[in-house]
């Protein structure tokens, strides 16, 4: 499918559109929609789009070029290994991105989705971050205790109540919210 003749437009949505492989012409896009374009393989003339949605496009493995954009959401994206270029995004999705193992290059971030991000051990670089997402296995309290916000995702056992007790004596203004999805 050839989307040259799209580039121009302030909102586009084209998820699901399975056919498309060729984004490179629309770099100029301000709110930009791809979720489930799995054919999608190189992003890297993406970088000025504002708002950038890529959930689900798992065959996209290089997002360096992408550290301009405000907002992007990469959710299920299981092939990005790397997100160190991604530091001066504004909000981050990586949810589900299991083979991030680093996040300590996103000192800039502000809201950030780690949730099922299960090899991610180390937040203390992260400087700037106001809302964390995140799954059952919180990370070390203590490297929390900046937080603004905080979203707990799943099941919330004993030991999760415990944690989020001891976040609150470190951080008493810390707001906690629990939910079943970003």
């Amino acid at each position: 499918v050839d989307v040259s003749a799209l580039g121009s437009v302030h909102i586009l949505d084209l998820s699901w559109c399975r056919n498309i492989v060729d984004v490179s012409a629309l770099g100029s896009v301000h709110t930009l929609f791809l979720h489930g374009c799995f054919n999608i393989t190189d992003v890297s003339a993406l970088g000025s789009v504002h708002t950038l949605f890529l959930h689900g496009c798992f065959n996209i493995t290089d997002v360096s070029a992408l550290g301009s954009v405000h907002a992007l959401y990469l959710s299920g994206c299981k092939n990005i290994k790397d997100a160190s270029a991604l530091g001066n995004v504004h909000r981050l999705d990586l949810s589900y991105c299991k083979n991030i193992v680093d996040v300590s290059a996103l000192g800039s971030v502000h809201t950030l989705n780690l949730n099922g991000c299960k090899n991610i051990k180390d937040i203390g670089n992260l400087r700037n971050l106001k809302k964390l997402t995140i799954s059952k296995e919180i990370l070390d309290i203590h490297l929390l205790k900046r937080l603004k916000k905080l979203e707990i995702c799943e099941n919330y056992g004993k030991k999760m109540l415990r944690r989020i007790k001891k976040l609150r004596e470190i951080n008493p203004e810390v707001e906690i919210e629990f939910t079943k999805n970003w």
